[in-house]
């Protein structure tokens, strides 16, 4: 009797992330085939850290923005999610608080934590990253600053070994964020695939996500946490 077939999952998450959620993926007998839709450029920073200040890490890319710069790990971190706490306590960090997935939920966190402890707090962030946490951190009487440590740069085409999983229909694409889930759309749209997404799964991190893909998919599935886990619990659920 002939096994099935692997169920391929086109992963759009930039390195080194992409190989972490790969790994997973095989975990759960799946096949990865990468396709990043973004590259992370660390931006130098060296001149605006090392002032003693808690850190507030809303990605695992400024985490290692952060490192990269030449920061040092023996500080306070908040993190937005279990996802980013993880990867600062995998960098060396031992005092991680995790707040909830959300820029709002971690401000709360902070603002309840910092002002007893007299922390002062330096957010790292990516260039196109929106919020103001900053702000909201001010408005609650805790000094804060914000500093870029990296840019999320577009990758305007889809790999090869994509674009031949989309031919053949019945893959899932794995989309992390609004902006990442319209980049994988607009690329796919240039390279005249529009009718391949129509034999492919769209996999979502989260609601917000799943209405940034888009019409036209064959189905959706949407994760029930916003993890790499629940999201390939979903792929599962569906298939």
């Amino acid at each position: 009797m002939q096994a099935p077939e692997k169920t391929s999952v086109i992963v759009t998450r930039p390195a080194p992330d992409a190989a972490a959620f790969a790994s997973l993926l095989a975990g759960r007998g799946m096949t990865a085939i990468l396709s990043p839709v973004l590259r992370i450029d660390p931006i130098d920073i060296s001149g605006e850290i090392g002032r003693g200040e808690a850190l507030a890490f809303t990605s695992a890319n400024a985490v290692r923005s952060y490192l990269q710069s030449g920061g040092a790990a023996g500080l306070r971190v908040y993190a937005v999610g279990e996802a980013t706490a993880e990867a600062a306590r995998a960098a060396g960090f031992g005092d991680v608080i995790a707040g909830a997935s959300n820029a709002d939920a971690l401000s709360a966190l902070i603002a309840a934590q910092a002002p007893e402890r007299r922390e002062r707090v330096l957010h790292v962030v990516g260039r196109e990253e929106t919020g103001d946490l900053v702000g909201r951190l001010r408005q609650a009487g805790v000094e804060a600053r914000r500093v870029v440590g990296y840019a999320a740069t577009p990758i305007e085409t889809i790999s090869r070994e994509a674009a031949a999983a989309l031919e053949r229909g019945g893959a899932w694409v794995a989309h992390f964020s609004p902006r990442s889930a319209r980049l994988f759309c607009a690329a796919a749209s240039a390279a005249a695939l529009d009718a391949a997404i129509a034999k492919t799964g769209a996999a979502c991190l989260s609601a917000a996500v799943a209405e940034a893909a888009g019409p036209g998919w064959a189905r959706k599935a949407v994760a029930v946490r916003p993890t790499a886990g629940a999201l390939i619990d979903a792929i599962a659920a569906a298939r």
